[in-house]
């Protein structure tokens, strides 16, 4: 209805998302990473059997969404002093079959982003971004979830902004819009 529109377009002006940029309230953390990957399976943009690299520290259904969808989970080592993925695991990890990577800010600490994003832009990778842990935290100037090509969030009772339940979806490529309000 109204509010939760309301609620998109305030988080969507909060992160400061380019023109053209969504935000699609869902109903869980858990169902934002589950329809972003059936989403982009659905518009062609990734098919079953591809790998999405993830950090081998983290919720389960960072990559259990994946395997719910068809796709590959690789897993590969965080630092030790941030519990975010290693810059130099990911580069290593990367195969012909890899096509995305799922970057988790845990605790509200960002992940190393300029060096994320180069790799996968290096690599032509998509990039998404579960921030569930991580709202409000900035990275050089950035917020989280407004760096990388879509986003996943959760307002789960446990996390710093909270509807008891919930999630957000962000996508910055227009012609996802539909689909992801399509799939949800």
């Amino acid at each position: 209805g109204p509010r939760v529109k309301a609620f998109e377009n305030a988080y969507k002006s909060y992160l400061k998302l380019p023109e053209g940029s969504s935000a699609i309230a869902v109903n869980s953390g858990s169902s934002a990473n589950l329809l972003i990957f059936a989403s982009l399976i659905d518009a062609g943009i990734l098919k079953i059997g591809d790998e999405v690299v993830v950090p081998a520290a983290t919720f389960a259904t960072v990559s259990s969404v994946l395997y719910q969808v068809g796709l590959i989970p690789v897993y590969i080592d965080s630092e030790m002093d941030t519990w975010n993925m290693d810059p130099n695991a990911f580069n290593e990890a990367i195969s012909d079959k890899t096509k995305a990577v799922m970057i988790v800010h845990n605790l509200g600490i960002p992940a190393k982003m300029d060096e994320l994003m180069e790799i996968a832009k290096n690599n032509n990778i998509l990039v998404i971004e579960d921030c569930c842990e991580a709202h409000g935290t900035y990275y050089k100037g950035h917020q989280v979830g407004s760096i990388g090509d879509m986003s996943a969030l959760s307002f789960f009772v446990a996390h710093n902004i909270t509807t008891g339940e919930g999630g957000m979806i962000f996508v910055k490529d227009p012609s996802l819009n539909n689909t992801i309000r399509s799939v949800r």
